[in-house]
């Protein structure tokens, strides 16, 4: 199992230490009924991932059509199929291994390419300052007046 997840022991002591048994009494079952490690992981998941618990009605034929075609009687190949639903049931949601990984190292050479492009617009004020000055003088010498008529004056 560590070696599939690439752990290596360290110091002698195994990598997998809790829920051992119960992984082995899972694989020893699948391997008695003659499943393919890819069936024994469907089986794993379904039961592990599934609200009920259980294998899905798909599964168990299939398995079941399986041992039958091996020699096993239906009775008997239903039998050992509900057995390894409920072996699975009690494995574990997770499991730890102890050890040394080998973390891969990965060199990227930057590749940086910078162009940039730069728009430059200018808006010149307008030459002819003294008529803009002129029509707000004018509007504001208008807007004095209408202070007397209002009785804003003094």
């Amino acid at each position: 199992m560590a070696q599939a997840v690439g752990v290596t022991p360290v110091e002698n002591t195994p990598p997998v230490r809790e829920d051992l048994s119960r992984f082995g009494m899972f694989i020893d079952q699948s391997a008695r009924i003659g499943l393919s490690p890819e069936q024994t992981e469907r089986v794993g998941r379904e039961v592990k991932e599934t609200p009920d618990r259980r294998l899905t009605d798909e599964t168990r034929t299939q398995i079941t059509d399986q041992m039958v075609k091996s020699g096993a009687s239906r009775d008997e190949a239903e039998r050992e199929v509900s057995r390894l639903e409920i072996t699975a049931r009690m494995l574990p949601n997770t499991m730890t291994a102890y050890g040394m990984v080998n973390v891969p190292t990965v060199s990227i050479e930057p590749q940086v390419t910078v162009a940039p492009q730069i728009n430059v617009t200018v808006e010149a004020p307008s030459n002819n300052r003294d008529i803009d000055y002129t029509d707000a003088m004018q509007k504001q010498a208008a807007m004095g007046g209408s202070g007397s008529v209002m009785g804003g004056g003094v």
